[in-house]
C-alpha cells in the first residue's frame, strides 16, 4: 500500500489518510511514505465518521 500512496501521491496536490491504528499496526507505511516519499503535503483524517454540522464552514488557505 505504500507504494500506490508514493505513485499516487506524487501526481496529487494533497495526500489525505486516515489516522493510522497503533494497535493494529495500520497505517504507518502508508503515512511514512506521504510524509517521506511524496513531496505533498499530508492531511490525516479523524477517526470519527461523522464532523461536526459546523465543520468547515470557514477555511484559511495560506
Amino acid at each position: 500500500m505504500a507504494d500506490v500512496v508514493t505513485h499516487h501521491g506524487r501526481l496529487a496536490d494533497l495526500v489525505v489518510l486516515p489516522k493510522p491504528q497503533r494497535e493494529r499496526n495500520l497505517g504507518q507505511g502508508s503515512l511514512r511514505a506521504a510524509l517521506y516519499a511524496t513531496g505533498r503535503p499530508v492531511m490525516i483524517c479523524p477517526t470519527e465518521t461523522r464532523p461536526e454540522e459546523d465543520f468547515a464552514r470557514h477555511i484559511a488557505i495560506g
